[in-house]
């Protein structure tokens, strides 16, 4: 999975050469450059985590790994939020008054969902830090027993934060996709958001039953997780990046 969380890392890179070499395109302008790029290096996140949770846990790896997670996410589908949020801002809510949005505000408002993340981080990290656990199981391929290594935390409160504020963020941003949905198709881009939002909404489905309910191999567990990391990320990227080549 290392070598094709590398290809997809040789792809974001090109990603970003493509979106700086037609920045003063203008369907590159309408959309913010600024926010197409910040989508993109969101996506070094979750591929770097997709290569996090290979190997043996140790107590670095078990803070880096949901921390890249929650990062990646925040950072992919807080700009999709952004960027409808700027729309609704421009053409929906002003009653054809004369706004200007800013990136400096956009940054402001975009900020508010990494405080959100390192708030929830700094009060888990110093309350209860996931440590690599030993845990005995009864062995299913051989009689006898086997010990499995995970991280794991005393409580499971912080998790649960994490996810409600990531639940906020993707309600929010199907919310947004919904509201702007009849906008010029020139300024808008209601239809890949919306898409983007359920790619997001069907990888989380899909990975937080197989996490917390299933039990599996940790080999197994890595390359499904690895998988969706990737498939999820590349989906995005595409919704957000392939049609503007073709306008």
């Amino acid at each position: 999975m290392t070598v094709f969380a590398a290809i997809v890392a040789v792809l974001l890179v090109a990603a970003i050469l493509l979106v700086v070499k037609n920045r003063n395109a203008p369907i590159i302008r309408r959309s913010q450059y600024e926010m197409l790029l910040l989508m993109v290096f969101g996506g070094f996140f979750t591929t770097g985590a997709a290569v996090a949770y290979a190997g043996k846990p140790t107590r670095t790896l078990c803070g880096i790994r949901p921390v890249l997670i929650c990062m990646g996410f925040t950072t992919i589908f807080g700009a999709l939020v952004i960027k409808s949020l700027r729309v609704y801002r421009v053409f929906m809510k002003t009653a054809m008054k004369h706004v200007k949005v800013t990136l400096l505000k956009i940054l402001k408002i975009l900020s508010i969902f990494y405080i959100g993340d390192i708030v929830i981080f700094v009060a888990w990290f110093a309350a209860d830090f996931p440590e690599p656990t030993i845990t005995t199981k009864a062995a299913t391929e051989f009689r006898g027993t086997v010990d499995r290594i995970s991280c794991s935390s005393s409580s499971f409160i912080f998790t649960a934060l994490l996810i409600f504020w990531k639940a906020i963020l993707l309600m929010l941003g199907l919310y947004l996709s919904f509201l702007i949905r009849n906008v010029s198709v020139d300024f808008q881009e209601s239809p890949w958001i919306f898409g983007s939002v359920v790619v997001v909404l069907v990888g989380c489905l899909v990975i937080m039953p197989m996490s917390y309910l299933v039990d599996m191999r940790a080999s197994t567990y890595y390359v499904f997780l690895a998988c969706c990391l990737i498939i999820c990320t590349v989906l995005i990227m595409c919704l957000m990046l392939v049609p503007k080549l073709f306008v």
